[in-house]
């Protein structure tokens, strides 16, 4: 393991610590709705969103570095955040599934401004799975709609 770590495994870091806080996100939310159709679509979504971090880990060992893990203390506030929305919206499931779905955005934006100019070709099949993932994540929470439960 080195010191400085190159372009490709920046990027790869970022990548899988972005998969782990989404599927850390997921995990919360499946548990805040529990019972709800929306909590089963979110822990689908974690399991899909753990294995390609799992992914993109080995490729991480692979370039001969450790992969990093997501920041607990970040994650934290942003699902008391998340919460709290839902509360003062009083419709918790199409609060949480706008929020998701925002989030989707954001991590679509992420690969394409962060992840996709520094991997290029190098790691063109994770790229392509994490945005067919996010499609995935969009259709599943889309066909959740305003009731959701």
């Amino acid at each position: 393991m080195s010191i400085l770590r190159n372009d490709t495994q920046v990027a790869l870091n970022d990548l899988h610590r972005a998969l782990q806080e989404s599927a850390d996100h997921y995990q919360y939310a499946a548990d805040f709705l529990e019972g709800s159709a929306a909590s089963d679509v979110c822990a689908k979504l974690v399991r899909e969103r753990r294995g390609l971090a799992a992914r993109v880990a080995d490729a991480i060992r692979e370039s001969g570095e450790l992969p990093g893990e997501a920041d607990r203390d970040l994650e934290a506030a942003e699902q008391i955040r998340q919460r709290f929305e839902a509360l003062v919206e009083g419709d918790e499931v199409s609060a949480v599934v706008t929020h998701r779905l925002d989030a989707e955005g954001e991590f679509l934006a992420f690969l394409e401004r962060d992840v996709r100019p520094l991997l290029g070709d190098t790691h063109s099949e994770l790229l392509s799975e994490s945005r067919k993932s996010v499609d995935h994540a969009r259709e599943l929470l889309g066909s959740l709609g305003a009731g959701g439960e």
